[in-house]
């Protein structure tokens, strides 16, 4: 199973509550160049299960857009949610691909525990983890990168390679076809 740990994008600095916090222009942007970076370098994201606050929420509904998925609310992805308990749901669904979208410390600590590590892993606002694993109830898992939203255009543009991807794919910034280089 391919798991893709996926933090919200930049949201508002203050609302009524944490929890009230929604994407700002900057993160509706982040959102969907992680969405179309996923859908040109992962073969098919089966599933998307995501927070029920709304930054991670929206994050969710505009990166699945790209995907050709409606993303499921996973109220074991709110803050505070118990990964033990998340993790054996995401034994119990057996997908080849789902990508969880989160927040922090969580999802950090969700990798840390996927991969057996004793800290967690460290996720910049719209950053992308992805592991690899047999089962999710039972680390340990292969990490399979590590990604800075930074990286996202050149590897959509084809001046950086997903390290996951089998082949090195251009997508020009503009179009939606892939051109496989080898």
């Amino acid at each position: 199973m391919k798991i893709i740990l996926a933090r919200h994008a930049a949201a508002e600095d203050k609302a009524a509550s944490d929890a009230e916090r929604r994407l700002t222009p900057e993160g509706h942007e982040q959102a969907a160049v992680m969405g179309r970076l996923i859908a040109a370098t992962v073969e098919r994201v089966e599933q998307v299960w995501t927070s029920p606050l709304p930054r991670a929420l929206e994050t969710a509904e505009i990166a699945a857009k790209h995907l050709g998925v409606i993303p499921k609310i996973e109220p074991e992805l709110a803050i505070g949610g118990e990964l033990e308990q998340l993790c054996w749901k995401m034994h119990r669904e057996a997908v080849t691909t789902l990508m969880l979208v989160g927040h922090q410390p969580d999802l950090g600590r969700l990798a840390a525990r996927l991969l057996g590590l004793v800290s967690e892993i460290s996720l910049k606002k719209s950053g992308v983890c992805i592991v690899e694993t047999s089962d999710p109830a039972r680390p340990v898992a292969r990490a399979v990168a590590t990604l800075d939203p930074r990286q996202y255009r050149d590897i959509l543009e084809g001046r950086e390679y997903a390290p996951w991807m089998m082949k090195k794919q251009v997508v020009g910034p503009s179009s939606s076809s892939r051109i496989n280089v080898r």
